[in-house]
């Protein structure tokens, strides 16, 4: 997108087969340099002013190609417009609501422009809407001021043996943003037109709740073909298997030939000042790497320079070698006189001084110096070894209890009631007084309301289960 504040963006990937002639970014032309390449055909959008026409175009929300293809019932060669879009969110903001129509509305006048221009048109992407009640899992919760306009877009969008008669024709928000001369009923809403009564088809799930896993969620990608070229259309499917997002790929296959471009248009990544000239073959990964050459500063210094360097290199690395040696001795006679683990009340106590520390471990020696023979040797080392094990043991108890007195861990969650199964942590992450405040509900996914197979309506604070053992 050009303001660079958010993530949307759209693309078209064209195999060699389908190269298309033209392409453009955007709806409303603005964007376009050169009109050579530019696909044409914007409509009249003169009602809004050019800030809305320059926002419409911000925010990476479209763009379109234009192929050649020939019907299998004609050798005549026909255009087909491309229209990769995604329709923006509205939620709860009026006024990104009002941005939403506008841009369908864009949308919608430029699809018709270009069939009064015979050429015809293949509207797809994340329309963010769904249709009819089929199209998702809880219908009564999807009318409301900010959905309603919406599904009357969509449903005047299209033919009238696909609409929905219970919708009304307009409303208020509709009228406000609707650019005049708009006609409709010129599309078909492909999956629909060849799955009419298929229920359960979705595209997008809540992953939160995981949602996928019951397949309960919503149908927000469409596949808009104009009428006249619906009639070729063989197949459309959901690939609900193929994860990765929250949205799963449509695909529509056609009855008709292809004719690519013998060059790729202007507008294609492969030209981007970004992308030209920078990318590496394959090949260039294989190749032998050169050996390095030495520094001219190494080969100019004088042979003096060289020796005395390496002298004082070695006795660094003398030097470096007997502290390290010193130290591990130190070490290792450290542990040969006490092996046993620290207490974990050692902490807290002041430590003993290094003249004491010296005494012990020379008396130790002069112990160890003054055995007479190998068998007083042997059985005082016994003797020591099994009151080192036994004290060791001890230890280990008195160590293991002081640090779980300290560290009790987290309580085991609660069982919820339907299931009698551990419930699962979750944190608020919604703006409001309860935000990063932790919870427990039923480890199952959500799904259809009373069915026992997927998550029941447990909910506890982790506050509260906390002052209820206090």
């Amino acid at each position: 997108s050009i303001k660079k504040i958010n993530s949307t963006g759209t693309a078209n990937y064209c195999n060699k087969r389908t190269t298309p002639v033209k392409a453009e970014e955007g709806l409303t032309g603005r964007l376009s340099n050169e009109s050579d390449t530019a696909v044409g055909c914007y409509g009249d959008t003169s009602s809004y002013s050019s800030d809305v026409h320059e926002a419409l175009d911000a925010e990476g929300r479209c763009i379109i190609t234009l192929h050649k293809i020939r019907l299998p019932t004609t050798s005549e060669v026909k255009d087909l417009a491309i229209i990769n879009v995604y329709v923006p969110r509205a939620g709860d903001r009026e006024d990104r609501l009002l941005y939403k129509l506008k841009f369908l509305s864009v949308l919608q006048s430029r699809c018709e422009a270009l069939l009064q221009n015979k050429i015809h048109v293949i509207v797809l992407g994340d329309l963010n809407l769904t249709h009819k009640n089929i199209d998702n899992c809880e219908p009564e919760t999807d009318v409301n001021c900010s959905t309603l306009p919406c599904k009357i877009w969509m449903n005047e969008m299209l033919q009238k043996s696909e609409r929905d008669s219970s919708l009304p024709r307009s409303d208020g928000y509709l009228h406000e943003t609707s650019l005049p001369g708009l006609k409709g009923g010129h599309f078909s809403d492909i999956f629909r037109f060849l799955n009419p009564n298929q229920e359960n088809a979705y595209t997008n799930w809540c992953t939160t709740t995981d949602h996928r896993k019951t397949n309960y969620g919503r149908r927000l990608d469409y596949i808009l073909v104009d009428t006249e070229l619906a009639q070729f259309a063989t197949e459309c499917k959901i690939m609900t298997d193929v994860e990765g997002s929250d949205h799963c790929p449509v695909i529509l296959t056609l009855n008709c030939e292809s004719i690519p471009s013998p060059t790729c248009p202007q507008h294609c990544s492969k030209f981007m000042p970004e992308f030209k000239g920078q990318q590496q073959k394959l090949s260039s990964f294989f190749l032998k790497a050169e050996k390095k050459v030495k520094k001219t500063s190494e080969l100019d210094s004088s042979p003096d320079d060289v020796l005395l360097s390496s002298l004082k290199t070695a006795i660094k690395r003398d030097a470096s070698a007997a502290d390290k040696s010193n130290s591990k001795k130190i070490k290792i006679d450290s542990n040969k006189m006490d092996g046993r683990q620290v207490s974990l009340t050692s902490f807290f106590t002041k430590s003993s001084s290094r003249t004491s520390y010296a005494e012990t471990f020379s008396s130790q020696k002069s112990l160890s110096g003054s055995s007479s023979s190998q068998e007083s040797s042997t059985a005082l080392e016994g003797q020591n070894s099994q009151n080192s094990e036994a004290s060791e043991t001890n230890s280990s108890k008195n160590n293991s209890q002081a640090w779980k007195s300290l560290l009790k861990g987290p309580a085991p969650p609660p069982l919820c009631p339907g299931h009698k199964e551990p419930c699962v942590l979750k944190t608020v992450n919604k703006k409001g007084p309860n935000k990063n405040k932790q919870f427990y509900v039923c480890c199952r996914p959500d799904g259809a309301p009373g069915n026992p197979e997927f998550r029941c309506n447990f909910f506890r604070w982790l506050d509260d289960r906390h002052k209820k053992k206090t």
